[in-house]
């Protein structure tokens, strides 16, 4: 599996993201897989993590495996113009890019509140993987 974006799948903000990248990612460069899923679990166990964070989202590419502000500059990357722009930000020191997630990460709940559902369509269900 190449691209995968691992998310917390009971996050209303995660999965408001997650329906944004579906949307702009024409080239469907993407794969989507919540945290909570068995793909996930096992993924992060071989990389080496036993305790599933729900507070992070990983990346994994190419075999490498990203997390937190990594993780979102990476997808980044892969994002049609202007997003990828935004690498930018790889320019300052991770301890800076990772206490700026954290922050968003720990009120992530508190930016959304309501849950946003998305139908999938057949197509759209191929790019999660459980």
């Amino acid at each position: 599996m190449n691209n995968v974006i691992m998310y917390d799948g009971d996050c209303p903000f995660c999965n408001s993201v997650v329906n944004y990248i579906f949307e702009i990612d024409r080239k469907k460069k993407f794969m989507f897989s919540p945290l909570q899923s068995k793909f996930s679990k096992c993924t992060l166990k071989l990389h080496g993590i036993d305790l599933v964070e729900l507070n992070t989202v990983y990346f994994l590419s190419n075999g490498v495996l990203y997390h937190k502000s990594g993780a979102v500059l990476k997808i980044l990357g892969k994002l049609p113009f202007p997003f990828f722009l935004l690498q930018i930000f790889s320019l300052m020191p991770r301890s800076w890019r990772d206490a700026g997630y954290m922050v968003v990460s720990r009120n992530r709940l508190k930016l959304m509140s309501k849950k946003s559902c998305r139908l999938y369509t057949a197509e759209d269900r191929k790019r999660i993987i459980m």
